[in-house]
């Protein structure tokens, strides 16, 4: 992965951007966010599942972003930081629209604004990574 990461042309905000944006459509428009909210919800009785899940999906995940941060740092584009803590600042939002859709948005008078969250997340969390 890292291999893949150093050769995208672009900068690590840019980077970022695309995948933030890339998952969070995904999160925004597919029926399959259903299954890490049910792997969630039943995590307590199917502990295997939802070790598996933290394995193969979240780590991957978690992974992907951290070596983003690390690019971003390493190239100076990115201010210090602890990667780990801001992958997970990464997957916030993802996780916010994932809750909400299977959740809350049934009780909502008109549609959550997803995408202009999206943009808002990434502004917010570049604005923070910025090297001074």
């Amino acid at each position: 992965m890292r291999a893949q990461l150093e050769a995208f042309p672009g900068s690590s905000a840019d980077l970022l951007r695309l995948v933030i944006t890339t998952m969070g459509n995904f999160v925004m428009t597919s029926d399959r966010v259903v299954l890490p909210r049910l792997v969630l919800a039943e995590a307590a009785n199917f502990p295997a599942l939802a070790e598996f899940w933290r394995r193969e999906i979240i780590a991957r995940g978690l992974a992907l972003f951290t070596g983003i941060i690390e690019r971003g740092m390493a190239r100076g584009e990115f201010r210090t930081v602890k990667p780990e803590h801001a992958a997970r600042l990464c997957v916030a939002p993802l996780l916010i629209i994932l809750l909400w859709r299977t959740t809350f948005a049934q009780f909502d008078e008109e549609p959550y604004d997803y995408e202009t969250l999206i943009q808002t997340h990434l502004e917010t969390l570049l604005e923070g990574l910025k090297a001074p």
